[in-house]
């Protein structure tokens, strides 16, 4: 699951500090990484499995629509962990049958 959040994330570097952010494809809410000093050639020498890690704490991709949603925006429908929009499609699907 942290591999699939690692294409949205979005790199910052400030002040001689890289973090990361993700944002909600629902609300619209911004997560942060744990700002951390550049290793001395690029940024993009960074290894990213932590951040991912951490970025999994506090976001999750929908199973049904593939978007990454932070955990406010996440619900359990029927045993099944979905994003606020698909939760209520498929509600909406299961009323109608």
């Amino acid at each position: 699951m942290q591999d699939l959040l690692k294409d949205y994330l979005v790199e910052h570097i400030e002040e001689e500090k890289v973090y990361f952010s993700l944002t909600c494809a629902i609300c619209g809410n911004q997560w942060h990484s744990t700002p951390m000093a550049p290793p001395a050639l690029c940024s993009r020498d960074l290894d990213i499995a932590p951040i991912c890690e951490e970025a999994g704490i506090h976001n999750r991709m929908c199973p049904f629509c593939g978007r990454p949603v932070c955990l406010g925006c996440f619900e359990d429908v029927e045993g099944i962990f979905l994003c606020t929009q698909c939760a209520k499609d498929l509600r909406a699907r299961i009323e109608i049958k």
